[in-house]
């Protein structure tokens, strides 16, 4: 069996809500693990290659 992924629908306010944190704030990085830290493996992965972080598993 595959395993299934949930889907998780990110509405306008919720988007909203977190571009008014990055202005004020000013910390993507800070922002996006304030607002996505229960975000599946493959979804932090896909994150990390936005933000230009390390994969997983480097060392």
């Amino acid at each position: 069996m595959l395993p299934t992924r949930r889907c998780t629908a990110i509405t306008a306010a919720e988007k909203l809500a977190v571009l008014d944190a990055w202005v004020q704030c000013g910390n993507i990085t800070a922002v996006i693990k304030a607002f996505y830290s229960g975000l599946d493996e493959f979804a932090q992965e896909q994150r990390r290659k936005i933000l230009g972080g390390p994969p997983t598993g480097s060392a």
